[in-house]
């Protein structure tokens, strides 16, 4: 009869870079070798990071919300990639408001090709307000004599 061979405990020391590497490297010798916290994990890295290189994640249905938790989770505060990343968010929250924007326009049948052209002695424009300031915007809009659509944006 073949007893299995004694296995030792270690410890692994490697640079913060390496670790994840390191972890999965482990975790593929085998869960039987492992402590039961250890054996459980699949991979060290969060499981959306494992979808998208995997590629069950890609950009056109990637929750950006929770990728930046996420990537807040994973990097330092001050770390260049997360920072850019915040940035890059921000862009993308900016077009998203301005694609509403125009499809609030489109839909009162305002082009904006039309914006500061003259098309039949009418000058198109638009003007963005808040709530509280709707009704005072209005009220001086029609007082010199422009014509004036609303539409709720948000």
């Amino acid at each position: 009869m073949s007893l299995p061979e004694k296995v030792a405990r270690f410890r692994a020391a490697a640079p913060a870079e390496q670790e994840v590497a390191l972890l999965n490297a482990i975790i593929s010798v085998g869960s039987v070798h492992l402590e039961s916290e250890l054996g459980s994990l699949r991979s060290a890295l969060p499981e959306l990071l494992v979808d998208v290189l995997e590629g069950r994640v890609n950009y056109a249905n990637l929750n950006v919300d929770e990728a930046l938790e996420v990537a807040r989770k994973v990097l330092r505060p001050e770390d260049p990639f997360l920072l850019k990343l915040e940035d890059k968010v921000k862009e993308l929250r900016q077009v998203e408001f301005i694609e509403k924007i125009l499809d609030k326009l489109g839909g009162i049948g305002v082009s904006p090709d039309s914006f500061g052209k003259q098309r039949l002695g009418v000058i198109t424009g638009f003007m963005l307000v808040t709530d509280e300031n709707v009704h005072d915007a209005i009220s001086e809009l029609v007082n010199a004599g422009i014509i004036v659509r609303r539409a709720r944006v948000s």
